[in-house]
């Protein structure tokens, strides 16, 4: 990814993660792991339990949204960062 604005790609990324929490939805493959998507959370499971996850997340019934809230996004991302 590149882009003319600096960290735009984690921004995006980040506001994807909001939409799947929001619509629970159950899996978010990267296909890589790595540094820069560890500190967003990412972590790494056997192929068996991908296999698992998936066979379950597709028996569910998800739709990406057409419009998205921006700010109830960034209301949802810090919910999942707050700590006490």
């Amino acid at each position: 990814m590149f882009s003319n604005v600096s960290n735009s790609s984690k921004h995006c990324l980040l506001l994807l993660i909001s939409i799947l929490v929001k619509y629970d939805f159950l899996l978010l493959d990267s296909q890589f792991y790595n540094p820069h998507l560890i500190q967003f959370g990412a972590y790494e499971i056997s192929d068996e339990d991908y296999q698992n996850k998936l066979r379950v997340a597709l028996t569910k019934k998800r739709k990406f949204p057409s419009k998205i809230n921006y700010l109830e996004s960034l209301s949802i991302l810090q919910s999942l960062t707050q700590t006490s």
